[in-house]
């Protein structure tokens, strides 16, 4: 299930991020700052942060990528809902292709 293994990441604005962070947190995300390899925190190539959000377990995907994406200061989201028909997997018993 989505939101299970990995954080879903969000670009937020770097002005007011703090805000955009206790948003996502009165939605059930755990929220931290990405960071770069030395430590500092990492910057888009826009200048916008990244907030790595543990949700746990998402049910309703499509719910949670329009409440994001109508959020004034959230750039973007790691949620790419029905972009895709298509999936490659590449495993340790090799390649498995799935089609929707």
């Amino acid at each position: 299930m989505l939101g299970t293994h990995w954080p879903v990441p969000v670009e937020v604005m770097s002005f007011g991020w703090r805000s955009q962070a206790r948003f996502l947190e009165s939605l059930g995300a755990r929220v931290t700052v990405r960071h770069g390899a030395g430590g500092e925190p990492f910057l888009t190539d826009q200048g916008n942060l990244v907030l790595d959000c543990a949700f746990g377990p998402i049910d309703a995907p499509a719910v949670l990528a329009a409440s994001l994406g109508a959020r004034a200061g959230i750039v973007g989201h790691g949620l790419f809902l029905n972009l895709t028909t298509d999936l490659v997997v590449a495993g340790p018993k090799g390649v498995e292709h799935r089609a929707r």
